[in-house]
């Protein structure tokens, strides 16, 4: 009886530390994907041969007067070919689009002893998967190839993250033992995508806003921090918690 006992307790155990290792698993590819995005988007933006949409000879690529998407261009405004640019920037955003699945996928888990926490986390994480789609869609239609559609996606993204910041960050703020410091994290993110938003309303869509073409790089730099924090917040308590 005794011996029955300890091997059903080893059992239970080596399932519990099982369970625990694929959660960690699928929070670990979530943050491998918001640091290759670091550290792949500035290497595309060093290989890009040059040119913008208000000054196709101006050499490589301008923070000022360039967008993210003209380093997933196949061909530069300069009229050179942008293949390893190219290659590099959208393979970093399709990653990025899919290694965030992971992270939407086991958020909800965190709150599943709560029920209000959990249906929040729930909501915030349907959108969720729907926001990382968006940037798989747009790493596969190259602006010079598929504007339209590219800047479909594009403006999806940013619309579809504000209703992740409301529902996760009252996910955190309901549960009683997620420290409440973390919603802080999607609430920062909450206002630079607001104010970009904002910004977009006002610019005139014949010209290149100084605003947006840097706005949307430092909305693009907090999204992914913002996961990558999360992420790694969110591995910690389930390696406290499981």
């Amino acid at each position: 009886m005794i011996a029955q006992k300890e091997n059903f307790g080893r059992r239970l155990k080596l399932q519990m530390e099982s369970k625990r290792n694929w959660h960690e698993i699928l929070l670990i590819l979530s943050i491998i994907g918001m640091l290759q995005s670091l550290i792949i988007l500035p290497i595309s933006m060093i290989m890009y041969t040059g040119g913008s949409l208000v000054d196709s000879s101006s050499p490589g690529f301008s923070l000022v007067y360039n967008f993210l998407s003209d380093l997933g261009r196949s061909v530069a405004y300069s009229g050179n070919s942008n293949l390893i640019s190219s290659i590099l920037f959208n393979t970093s955003l399709f990653l990025t689009g899919v290694l965030l699945i992971p992270y939407f996928i086991e958020f909800p888990r965190i709150f599943q002893d709560t029920r209000e926490p959990l249906w929040f986390s729930i909501l915030g994480s349907i959108v969720g998967v729907f926001f990382a789609l968006t940037f798989v869609g747009g790493s596969l239609t190259p602006s010079d190839l598929f504007m339209d559609t590219h800047l479909m996606f594009g403006a999806l993204a940013f619309i579809s993250g504000l209703p992740i910041v409301i529902f996760h960050t009252f996910s955190i703020i309901s549960a009683p033992d997620y420290p409440n410091r973390y919603a802080g994290i999607y609430i920062a993110l909450g206002l630079v995508l607001s104010v970009f938003l904002y910004s977009l309303s006002l610019s005139d869509s014949s010209e290149v806003s100084i605003v947006v073409t840097i706005g949307q790089k430092f909305v693009v730099f907090s999204i992914v921090v913002c996961f990558l924090l999360q992420s790694l917040v969110a591995r910690r308590i389930t390696r406290v918690s499981t």
